[in-house]
């Protein structure tokens, strides 16, 4: 028994490793080694570029949703070849009203009753013609290039989804902070995915998929309509690229309490999302990236309890080891050293030099937590397709 406790602490203390430091290591040494997979975009001109439609989903977004049309009507693309269709899922509040003041640029799909971003999605597909269809939130604003760039790797017709890059503007808020190294983080992982063949992380934020493939089922528990579309995009044996020139700035969270809330939401609905697509993957190189990257980190929680709680009952029992006992010793001080700079984490004065290691530490416990709470409820149907809008 103890055997099997100290091969299981193993294991788990090499997936976490492989999902956090392994994988990105090998992606990068692969992207470095081998020669990009994909053809060169052509070059786009006025007259080939694609018609765009821009579909902002929008629930009682008064406070922003000027700034986002304003932003969406600057953005340098063709007036004639891009549409801008505000989708006000059940608004109470003045959201529709302000967008009315632009009718004459813009398109509004309204329905009174909420039922969550996905459907305000599907509710505004009978308003798009364009080819290409681009999702944004209408707390999100646009570099200027956005559209554009979005759209060059669909010159290649096997590309059916692109994403942009999400970024969080500069604040002194911790939060803030570490989410935004947590999307450089991300950047690094999606760029080497999409030169090897095809990304395995969207951004519902900024992305972009062909009409044809732009189709989200409405599931009572919901799903993550980002993570769908792109599974949808391999289904049908087209690729999902990354465009980091296409960006996206939105704020962060303002408490942790808000930002579990939204990483306990967005994790449930991506169970679920695995629940209702099934073998989206026609090849081996795909299928690994997307578990490695994805489906591995939404049961990190997993390992890291199953990971602790070996090494407490190794370090009880005391029977006979594989290997010696002081390294079962340094594998719980760590472990405590971490869950304890996270504890006291918010004590600690930003001038101290442990500071980064803590905030650190409390972001990724947080996020764990989070996508623990995530699993939880998809596993017991609590989640919802209708969201708990959180103020930034």
């Amino acid at each position: 028994m103890s055997n099997f406790i100290e091969i299981l602490l193993i294991l788990n203390a090499l997936i976490i490793a492989y999902v956090y430091i392994g994988y990105p290591l090998i992606l990068i040494i692969l992207d470095k080694i081998k020669p990009n997979s994909l053809t060169d975009y052509d070059q786009q001109t006025q007259q080939n570029l694609p018609f765009v439609s821009l579909v902002i989903a929008a629930f009682n977004e008064e406070g922003v949703i000027e700034e986002k049309i304003k932003n969406s009507l600057s953005l340098t693309y063709p007036e004639n070849k891009l549409e801008i269709i505000v989708a006000a899922d059940g608004s109470t509040d003045k959201t529709v009203e302000i967008s009315q003041k632009y009718t004459n640029q813009i398109k509004i799909s309204y329905s009174p009753e909420r039922k969550g971003k996905v459907k305000a999605l599907m509710n505004s597909k009978e308003l798009i013609n364009g080819e290409i269809v681009v999702i944004s939130d209408a707390n999100n604003m646009y570099n200027k290039e956005a559209i554009l760039d979005l759209v060059k790797p669909f010159s290649d017709p096997m590309v059916g989804g692109v994403s942009g890059a999400k970024h969080i503007y500069k604040s002194e808020n911790e939060i803030g902070k570490n989410e935004g190294l947590y999307w450089r983080y991300e950047d690094k992982i999606k760029k080497a995915e999409s030169n090897l063949g095809g990304c395995m992380g969207s951004c519902g934020e900024i992305l972009a998929i062909r009409k044809e493939l732009f189709s989200i089922p409405d599931v009572k528990e919901g799903i993550n309509d980002d993570s769908y579309l792109l599974l949808n995009v391999y289904k049908n044996n087209k690729i999902f690229l990354y465009e980091p020139q296409a960006k996206s700035y939105e704020k962060a969270s303002d408490t942790y309490q808000d930002e579990i809330g939204r990483r306990k939401r967005m994790s449930a609905l991506r169970f679920n999302t695995l629940k209702v697509i099934k073998k989206p993957f026609n090849s081996f190189s795909l299928a690994w990236k997307f578990y490695s990257h994805k489906v591995l980190r939404l049961f990190l929680p997993i390992f890291v309890i199953l990971l602790l709680m070996s090494n407490l009952i190794i370090l009880f029992k005391q029977n006979q080891l594989y290997l010696p006992q002081y390294i079962y010793i340094i594998t719980l001080i760590i472990q405590v050293l971490f869950y304890f700079f996270a504890l006291i984490d918010k004590a600690i004065n930003k001038q101290s030099k442990i500071k980064k290691l803590t905030t650190l530490a409390r972001f990724l416990t947080i996020s764990n937590y989070s996508l623990l709470l995530g699993l939880l409820m998809s596993l017991t149907k609590t989640s919802t397709s209708v969201w708990k809008k959180i103020e930034r």
